[in-house]
């Protein structure tokens, strides 16, 4: 079992190997769906229907949404994502679902071939990140009207889309027109579905960046969506992702909401709003005994340090390998043997930070992504590999006092 899916299974009990998932994949004879960020397959395990979802891609955040997108074709070997990319997936939705299980779509488990099994060795030639997660069921008439409207525009949409010279998938002159029928497409579904999924539109650029800012974005989305499941995730921190495309109605219902359903992308804008709504949901889960605030408390805090870690990592990684893309140097950081040892020492920070709760501040980060860069732009594979290690001497070095992630 790979060291990735062991983690996983510690938190959710998962009974697939990676290669069962492998192996269910090459089996399907279902219609795969294609994404902007990865590819569908429609598989079965355990006389169960899951989805297994290969990455090629991800819109970035951090410092390095600035760039926007990347996706490698489907036919190239790159994959830009980060190794920590299927554990933050996993952890994330894990979050979110805790809150909102009616209204979230978890990853019930994710790994990256590119990790070999013991995690010592990190191969970006190896495959791209799967993530899988159940085919969420329900009214099989709303779901064919779903599918139809999505499959569709994707179709079109790739149909415009061509490799670069860096193996990126990019779209191909004029996009204008494709974002149009996308605009269309969104009114259709919020017509067939709910008027409450157009969430989308009040969502900008800095609408996250203080909280004075959410606190209005909040106000806004409690007053206009009232009864609505919006008002009930954004009330715990969550917002859906493009959530005309990212919902799956399971219900025909009265009122204005229309259907019910379950979203299939959706992302954290508040913390403290998510923990409390975790607390609220555990507290109604519990049939029998007594409710332990302060220890649910806890675990829950414990769960959003480590994800909090991971995407740390994985940002650093973003911003520095995936920032910009220059045929000067792009040998080192496709290098597996740089690569692998740039992952373990990143990897060798979660080790540390999981067994000794090291603190990990402004000043440590500055320094790692320092080195990091020194890495991406040495002129040899050497002393690329010279910096890895004193980075990782850095790293085993470092003490601080409290314990916090920054």
């Amino acid at each position: 079992m790979s060291k990735i899916l062991r983690e996983f299974n510690i938190s959710n009990a998962m009974p697939f190997l990676p290669k069962e998932i492998l192996k269910s994949v090459e089996d399907s004879t279902e219609k795969i769906k294609e994404g902007e960020e990865g590819i569908l397959h429609r598989i079965k395990l355990n006389k169960k229907d899951y989805f297994a979802k290969h990455w090629r891609g991800k819109h970035y955040e951090g410092e390095a949404w600035k760039t926007g997108r990347k996706y490698s074709s489907e036919t190239a070997w790159r994959t830009p994502v980060s190794p920590f990319w299927s554990k933050i997936k996993f952890y994330e939705t894990q979050l979110m679902h805790d809150a909102l299980p009616d209204l979230v779509l978890p990853i019930e488990a994710g790994f990256d071939p590119r990790v070999s099994s013991d995690g010592s060795i990190f191969n970006i030639r190896a495959g791209r990140p799967v993530t899988l997660a159940k085919d969420v069921k329900g009214d099989s008439k709303l779901r064919k009207e779903r599918d139809e409207l999505v499959d569709a525009i994707y179709k079109r949409t790739f149909q415009e889309f061509h490799t670069n010279k860096y193996g990126n998938w990019v779209p191909r002159g004029n996009f204008y027109p494709t974002l149009v029928q996308w605009a269309e497409l969104d009114i259709d579904i919020q017509k067939r579905f709910g008027e409450y999924l157009d969430v989308r539109k009040h969502i900008h650029a800095n609408t996250f960046n203080t909280r004075a800012s959410v606190e209005v974005f909040v106000e806004r989305i409690l007053q206009k969506y009232q009864g609505t499941d919006v008002e009930r995730m954004v009330q715990a921190g969550v917002v859906p992702i493009h959530a005309e495309v990212n919902y799956i109605p399971t219900e025909q219902v009265a009122g204005k909401q229309k259907t019910k359903g379950i979203f299939i992308e959706t992302f954290i804008f508040d913390m403290n709003r998510l923990v409390e709504a975790i607390l609220m949901q555990s507290k109604k889960e519990i049939s029998s005994g007594t409710f332990n605030g302060n220890e649910t408390r806890k675990r829950i805090q414990e769960k959003i340090e480590r994800y909090t870690l991971l995407r740390k990592l994985d940002e650093l990684w973003d911003e520095v390998f995936y920032l910009g893309e220059t045929e000067h140097h792009k040998d080192i950081h496709t290098d597996s043997e740089v690569m692998g040892g740039v992952f373990r020492v990143l990897d060798f920070i979660r080790v540390r930070w999981d067994k000794e709760k090291i603190t990990l501040n402004e000043d440590f980060f500055y320094h790692v992504k320092s080195m990091l860069i020194s890495v991406r732009f040495s002129k040899t594979k050497e002393k690329a590999i010279t910096y890895t290690r004193e980075l990782h001497n850095f790293i085993r070095e470092w003490k601080a006092e409290s314990k916090q992630v920054a």
